[in-house]
């Protein structure tokens, strides 16, 4: 049985130490991000029921569900967590990363383009109707990479459900199939694997100075709305 605690903690720890897993193109510690230490995210542990990762100017990250799926706004920073399933790590970790490289894309694009569809809750960006229709979806092409994923079993439990969302979101690119108009999918749902899968969890950090919402308005390429339902 998941201790939801213990794995909100873990996702805490990716901000501000390496993360454990070996990815020669993923960054693994933050100055890799972000060069000068001083300049770097930091936050404390604030205990209680959930925990919380507070960076201090009403930026406060729950250490629950609430993590996934929204936009951190920092005063110097963009910052979203990803997550993945798979039958192994490899499978598991690259889904993360898309999870977290989607994430970042599309929440960036509707905080650009339609704000109002938006709740800003402790410094965290999430839609106000949870409806997949409700994202401004396009490509956007988005600087650096999320951090190399960890594992949940390195922390001595077998899965993340509970604690998860039930879909991901992954980077819309033009000519990709399921999309309509020549566009991928920029949202999937996530496998329900049982017991026996490995579950595998990364952050992605953008600096404002590498990528602003002028600069979101000026380089993105949107998805045309659906016509219809069911999109």
């Amino acid at each position: 049985m998941l201790n939801r605690r213990r794995l909100m903690a873990s996702i805490a720890a990716l901000t501000t130490v390496a993360a454990s897993a070996k990815a020669e193109t993923l960054p693994t510690k933050t100055k890799d991000v972000w060069g000068s230490d001083a300049e770097a995210p930091n936050a404390i542990v604030v205990r209680g029921h959930p925990n919380v990762l507070d960076f201090g100017n009403g930026l406060k990250i729950p250490f629950d569900k609430r993590a996934f799926l929204t936009l951190w706004e920092g005063p110097n920073f963009w910052l979203v967590y990803g997550f993945g399933r798979g039958r192994t790590f490899e499978a598991a970790s690259e889904q993360a990363v898309l999870g977290a490289e989607g994430t970042m894309q599309v929440l960036l694009l509707t905080l650009a383009f339609e704000p109002g569809r938006l709740l800003c809750e402790d410094g965290g960006w999430r839609l106000k109707d949870q409806n997949l229709a409700n994202y401004v979806k396009g490509a956007l092409n988005l600087p650096g990479k999320p951090f190399a994923p960890i594992a949940d079993s390195k922390y001595g439990f077998a899965n993340l459900e509970g604690a998860a969302p039930s879909f991901m979101l992954q980077p819309a690119t033009p000519g990709g199939p399921g999309g309509g108009a020549g566009w991928s999918q920029p949202y999937v749902p996530l496998d329900q694997m049982g017991p026996n899968h490995v579950s595998a969890f990364t952050n992605y950090i953008l600096r404002k100075k590498d990528i602003d919402l002028a600069y979101v308005r000026e380089h993105a390429q949107l998805l045309p709305p659906a016509s219809g339902k069911g999109e």
